[in-house]
């Protein structure tokens, strides 16, 4: 189990990181470099996905699905204006947010063994 926890601390880690360096690639209007990126961050997204589903009692963040649906949207439609505002306002607090809760079960989970 911790073995797990770590990875998902580390792949939301990635993730953020990830999502920065896509939002400064849009912002430079290197568009092309940004998409090899984004299919990286789909990836790791759909990682953290599968870990939390090895978590039953954990709940993910309930904008979790509206934002991946929005995410796929600009990124079909390669409005990359509307991708990098998604990727500033939704997925990154989001993962913020999943990561704050992923901190908050990890320290819940080591007190209940000690």
């Amino acid at each position: 189990m911790n073995a797990t926890m770590s990875e998902i601390d580390q792949e939301l880690g990635a993730a953020l990181t990830t999502t920065a360096g896509i939002i400064s690639l849009l912002d430079s209007m290197r568009e092309r470099e940004a998409y090899r990126e984004l299919a990286g961050l789909m990836e790791t997204i759909s990682a953290i996905f599968m870990m939390y589903c090895e978590h039953p009692d954990w709940a993910l963040p309930e904008s979790f699905e509206r934002t991946l649906s929005l995410l796929v949207n600009a990124q079909e439609s390669r409005s990359w204006l509307l991708l990098a505002d998604i990727l500033r306002y939704e997925v990154t607090p989001l993962l913020q947010d999943w990561s704050k809760e992923f901190r908050n079960r990890a320290d819940e989970t080591a007190r209940s063994h000690s």
